[in-house]
């Protein structure tokens, strides 16, 4: 083989593995890098580490979304990071590290414990004389599930209840929520917390709260949530739940901005997260025991314990709106 021809048969082998070499980064990432059109795409595409994250999260994203019970929810927080996080880097740093968080994020909710468990808000308990004979209606607006609360309601107060409420706030959506079903996050087993003794008078509470990990405030990224329960024991007392961020190590409540937004509540009032129409909100229940306090008549019944929904709130751009409020 003359020189020539040896030059010929090196600068085509180069071109061969060129090709390879070029076909392999295009297909490195999770998309067609031949269809690469956002300066965002072309740094993945043109850089192997940012591809190979890519194709990491593509991976652990999928994952998340076939175990997800709550598929759109999570689709809308992939977006919202795309737009927010990753859409707007101009150099590969700036991409890896946005990649390298977020990738961290699913692996570490993955090693939470489940989170996406909702439970339906379509039922009434009936106060029963015997298990056997309990109802479920579908009433949300006045009782959540057994799992939330405590929900024991006499059936002939039910439409006395209805008559009596009004609405402020966006009359649809607000209605919405009394009569459509909608979903309750289920928080995990309780964690373990030390005594912790709030001034509240002459006696303390206990505090035991559940965990889950949810976009509390719709932001595109979950937050570690707890949810407290503070019982004051015998007496009248002020029994409180609500809700609070922690570390990620669910052992220390944070001192943040949002857990500002997420006040302990007011005595007899209880909080919890649920979803609706694609977004996390949180209602307010108002727990009302007697009669006097729901405004009945007397004689109608001598005692009663019954949480009515009071108030509705979203979480978005870091502050805490009012969306629904309801009197009865």
């Amino acid at each position: 083989m003359n020189s020539s021809m040896l030059k010929s048969a090196i600068s085509q082998m180069v071109g061969f593995v060129g090709i390879v070499v070029v076909s392999s980064t295009l297909q490195a990432a999770s998309f067609d890098c031949t269809k690469a059109g956002t300066s965002v795409e072309k740094i993945i595409c043109s850089n192997p580490a940012a591809s190979s994250l890519d194709e990491q999260l593509n991976a652990v994203y999928k994952s998340a979304i076939d175990k997800s019970l709550d598929k759109e929810s999570l689709k809308r927080q992939q977006r919202t990071w795309l737009k927010n996080s990753r859409n707007v880097c101009s150099n590969v740093d700036c991409v890896i590290a946005a990649y390298s968080d977020r990738i961290s994020y699913f692996q570490h909710s993955k090693s939470l414990p489940e989170t996406s468990e909702i439970l339906v808000n379509t039922d009434i308990e009936l106060l029963p004389n015997s298990v056997s004979e309990v109802e479920i209606t579908k009433n949300p607006g006045i009782c959540t599930d057994s799992h939330s609360c405590n929900i024991r309601v006499i059936a002939e107060l039910m439409g006395f209840i209805e008559n009596k409420i009004s609405v402020k706030g966006d009359y649809e959506l607000c209605m919405g929520f009394l009569k459509k079903p909608f979903g309750y996050y289920k928080f995990s087993e309780e964690k373990t917390f030390k005594k912790k003794v709030i001034d509240s008078g002459d006696w303390s509470q206990n505090i035991s709260p559940g965990y889950l990990f949810i976009d509390i405030d719709n932001d595109g990224k979950n937050e570690p949530l707890i949810e407290i329960k503070i019982h004051s024991g015998a007496g009248s007392g002020c029994d409180q739940e609500y809700l609070q961020v922690p570390n990620y190590g669910f052992d220390e409540i944070s001192d943040n901005s949002l857990n500002e937004i997420l006040l302990t509540n007011s005595c007899r009032y209880y909080s919890r997260p649920f979803s609706f129409a694609g977004k996390n909100y949180i209602e307010n229940r108002a727990a009302r025991k007697n009669y006097k306090e729901l405004g009945f008549p007397e004689g109608v019944i001598d005692s009663l314990f019954v949480e009515l929904l009071s108030d509705v709130y979203l979480i978005e751009d870091g502050k805490l709106n009012s969306v629904c409020s309801y009197t009865y």
